[in-house]
């Protein structure tokens, strides 16, 4: 198997706790490419969303006012579509700063389970001196994380 790139980003919670951490992975996203707009709805960017919706309602319109041909339309399109790919994990790593969480570190893991784990340890290695107070009961506690995620029970894992 072969590596990935993801950036780990933490969020802390009004005690000042770690409440969450979200990994990014990075570079092409094929999901964003083939589903752009499902892409920025489904991870609640909505202004990019917005933003999808008005180059495309602005290309739908200059095609039917005559002012592009279709041709052209249709090149312009698939542009914007790679434009969106390459740039989609890192307008969502910018939209987690903008909602309170601070990249920690780059990992190199294979899954995101592994990239997790060394996330952690990296934050460990970074302040040796963190302890579990500082953490918040949501990642420490399998039974509230579960909730917090809403996973039913048939879904745990057995420890």
């Amino acid at each position: 198997m072969s590596l990935k790139l993801y950036s780990a980003l933490i969020r802390r919670d009004k005690s000042h706790k770690i409440a969450d951490i979200a990994l990014v992975m990075e570079g092409f996203s094929f999901l964003a490419l083939f589903f752009s707009l499902p892409w920025f709805l489904c991870h609640k960017m909505w202004q990019s969303s917005f933003v999808m919706i008005f180059f495309e309602i602005l290309l739908i319109w200059s095609y039917n006012s005559g002012l592009l041909p279709g041709f052209d339309v249709f090149f312009l399109q698939l542009a914007i579509f790679f434009v969106v790919a390459i740039n989609a994990n890192h307008w969502y790593r910018q939209y987690l700063r903008s909602k309170g969480y601070f990249l920690t570190a780059f990992v190199l893991a294979q899954n995101e389970e592994e990239a997790r784990l060394k996330a952690m340890k990296s934050l460990h290695r970074n302040s040796p001196d963190l302890s579990f107070d500082e953490i918040s009961d949501e990642i420490i506690d399998s039974k509230s994380y579960l909730k917090a995620m809403k996973i039913d029970k048939e879904q745990k894992f057995s420890a």
